[in-house]
C-alpha cells in the first residue's frame, strides 16, 4: 500500500462462456501471474479439451502463460504488459520525411 501497510488481498477469477459463470477460482497470490493456468486446468478437467480461446488482462501475460497456451493449442487474446510503453514510443518516433 501506499502507506506502508502491508494488507491481505484475494485474487478472485471468473470463467466466462457464453455469458454464464462457469467457474470460479480465488487465491491470496499477489499478482496475476500465477492465477490464469490453474483456472484452464480447472476448465479442462470440468469440461474436458474445449478451449479454443483465452481472453486475459494484462496481469497474465507472462512468459509461462504464454508458452502454457501455445503448446496446448490455445489461442491468446492477451494485452502485453509494454503495450503502452510501445506506443508512447511509436508517438514520439518521427514518422519518414
Amino acid at each position: 500500500m501506499l502507506n506502508g501497510q502491508l494488507k491481505p488481498a484475494y485474487n478472485v477469477r471468473i470463467a466466462v462462456e457464453n455469458y454464464f459463470i462457469v467457474h470460479g477460482y480465488v487465491s491470496n497470490d499477489r499478482t496475476d501471474y500465477h492465477t490464469l493456468i490453474p483456472v484452464l486446468e480447472k476448465h479442462r478437467k470440468t469440461f474436458g479439451n474445449t478451449l479454443e480461446a483465452v481472453t486475459a488482462d494484462s496481469g497474465c501475460c507472462s512468459e509461462k502463460n504464454l508458452l502454457y497456451l501455445k503448446e496446448n493449442g490455445i489461442r491468446s487474446y492477451i494485452k502485453l504488459q509494454e503495450y503502452e510503453k510501445l506506443q508512447i514510443q511509436c508517438r514520439k518516433e518521427p514518422g519518414p520525411q
